[in-house]
C-alpha cells in the first residue's frame, strides 16, 4: 500500500478545482520544499510546464507578470512561492493574491494593476487568473485581518514534525545519500549521534551540517557538531 502523502493529496485536490490556493506552514528545515517538488514529479508534473517556483524576493508587478506567466502553463497551472513572508508583507502584493484566489459571482477570478506603470512596463491592467497558488512559509501572522482574509481562501496544512520524526528521517537520508563520499557506517554513526544530541529544534538540515563537520575532521565532528547545536 502507498504511504499516504498528505502534500501529494492536496496538490491533487488544487488539480482538480477543489481550492485555488494551498498554505504550507512549519518552521524551516523540516522538508517543506522537497515534499512539494517530490509529490509534483510524483504527479509528472514538471516546471516551465505545469507549475513556476519561485524562492526569492518578488515585487508585487513581478507577482502580477507570474500570474499572467502562469495562464499560460498546461494544467493544473501553479505557481509555487517558497520562502513567501515577503510577499505577505505588502498590501499590494496581497490584494493581488486576494483577487487570484477568490472568484466572483461568474467564476472567474480578476486580477487588477490599476497603477500607471502599466504602460510603463506593458502589462494588461487586467487578466482573469485560472491558476493556482502554493505558499511556502516558515511563520504567518493570521491576527493580521489582511492575512487571515487570504488563509480563508486557500487549503491549509501545517506541515510539523516531532523530534522522533525528524530523527528518523534523518537516518533514513544518511542511508540512502552519499553527497560526501562518507561510507555508509560513518553516515549511520553520524546519524546514530544526531539522534542522541537532536533537540525539538533540530531540522533535516543538521545532517549536512553533520557531514560537513565530518570531512573537515572525521576525529572531531561531534565536538564541531555539539558546538554548532549549542
Amino acid at each position: 500500500m502507498e504511504k499516504y502523502n498528505p502534500i501529494k493529496t492536496y496538490i491533487q485536490a488544487l488539480s482538480k478545482d477543489l481550492g485555488h490556493g494551498l498554505i504550507l506552514l512549519g518552521r524551516a528545515g523540516l522538508g517543506k520544499t522537497e515534499s512539494v517538488l517530490n509529490s509534483l514529479q510524483e504527479l509528472n508534473y514538471k516546471e516551465r510546464q505545469h507549475y513556476l517556483y519561485l524562492t526569492s524576493y518578488i515585487s508585487p508587478l513581478q507577482l502580477y507578470k507570474k500570474m499572467q506567466e502562469v495562464n499560460k502553463l498546461k494544467n493544473p497551472k501553479i505557481l509555487i512561492l517558497d520562502d513567501a513572508e515577503a510577499v505577505f508583507q505588502s498590501q499590494q502584493s496581497i490584494g493581488l493574491i486576494k483577487s487570484a484566489l477568490w472568484q466572483s459571482l461568474d467564476n472567474k477570478r480578476k486580477v487588477c494593476w490599476v497603477s500607471g506603470t502599466s504602460q510603463l512596463f506593458g502589462v494588461d491592467k487586467e487578466f482573469y487568473f485560472e491558476g493556482k497558488i502554493i505558499f511556502m512559509l516558515n511563520e504567518l501572522n493570521l491576527k493580521d485581518p489582511s492575512i487571515s482574509a487570504i488563509a480563508d481562501r486557500t487549503l491549509f496544512y501545517k506541515f510539523d514534525l516531532s523530534r522522533e520524526d525528524v530523527i528518523s528521517l534523518i537516518k533514513k537520508r544518511a542511508l540512502e545519500k552519499d553527497e560526501f563520499n562518507i561510507p555508509k557506517d560513518k553516515r549511520l554513526e553520524i546519524a546514530d549521534y544526531i539522534g542522541k544530541v537532536a533537540t525539538d529544534e533540530t531540522s533535516l538540515r543538521l545532517l549536512v551540517k553533520a557531514f560537513q563537520m565530518y570531512k573537515i575532521s572525521p576525529n572531531h565532528y561531534q565536538e564541531l557538531l555539539l558546538n554548532l547545536i549549542n
